[in-house]
């Protein structure tokens, strides 16, 4: 998932929401990559994160040694990561024969190393396999569905958060 994140402070010199507070601060975001920009009472702009990592939120007075109150309002939407992930593993990843009378192969080739799960479903959404190829950059696996019905099957691949879909056709 995607989470957009909107943050505004309420306190003495800004409060949004009619209530009183007794003191003015600044607030800031850590991503894990450094602090942003110091805000004063509202962000600019959205700020947008991938699923699975921590943001940290700092809070602090305007001037040096004051104490008081504030509320610190922090909205946050899920939503479904976009079709762009898909396309960003495009080029590392591929699947095939497909269709297929027995198996399917599927080989990953990444620059980093990275954890990898895949998971097959049938159509109508019952888990066939999970395979857990842990933290790598490359797989050469070969799925044999020579037991399974002829139907289609959905190959979800997870590569550190990223879900890479691809629909299988097993043909008898």
């Amino acid at each position: 998932f995607q989470y957009t994140i909107n943050a505004r402070v309420h306190d003495s010199f800004d409060s949004g929401n009619g209530n009183t507070y007794t003191n003015d601060v600044l607030f800031g975001i850590n991503d894990g990559t450094g602090w942003s920009e110091l805000f004063d009472d509202t962000m600019d702009e959205p700020f947008v994160i991938e699923g699975g990592n921590t943001i940290t939120f700092g809070v602090s007075s305007y001037f040096v040694g004051t104490l008081g109150s504030y509320l610190l309002e922090v909205d946050v939407q899920r939503s479904p990561s976009t079709s762009i992930d898909q396309a960003a593993l495009e080029p590392f990843v591929t699947v095939g024969p497909n269709p297929s009378q027995r198996y399917f192969d599927l080989t990953v080739n990444l620059d980093i190393a990275s954890p990898i799960r895949a998971d097959i479903f049938s159509a109508n959404g019952q888990v066939m396999g999970t395979w857990d190829f842990g933290l790598t950059n490359e797989v050469g696996h070969r799925f044999d569905l020579t037991s399974e019905a002829a139907g289609v099957y959905l190959l979800l691949l997870d590569v550190d958060g990223v879900q890479y879909r691809r629909r299988l056709v097993l043909t008898k």
